[in-house]
């Protein structure tokens, strides 16, 4: 548990909530977040975040599951569909 935490607080970082902001779609996958390689520590804190956040633990996290994550930046707040894709990878689009 206290590493999950640490990988959480790790994510509020400026460079991550930066891509919450601009990005209306985040693939993560690979290691890539939209296909470029971040610090292995940012890609591993923000996929924590995000299962964390998403209810997407455990048994749950199979491809094709699907759910939503509200995740904050910069004091605002920015809602998400999440689906796990074939490849273990995660797909948030920005809800409208």
């Amino acid at each position: 548990m206290k590493a999950l935490w640490q990988a959480v607080s790790r994510a509020t970082r400026d460079a991550v909530n930066e891509m919450y902001v601009t990005c209306d779609r985040i693939e993560m996958a690979r290691g890539k977040i939209n296909g470029e390689p971040p610090a292995p520590e940012t890609y591993a804190a923000m996929l924590e975040r995000v299962k964390f956040n998403a209810y997407l633990m455990g048994d749950r996290f199979k491809p094709g599951a699907k759910s939503q994550v509200l995740l904050k930046v910069k004091g605002g707040k920015r809602d998400f569909d999440v689906e796990v894709t074939p490849e273990n990878g995660l797909l948030l689009t920005l809800r409208k």
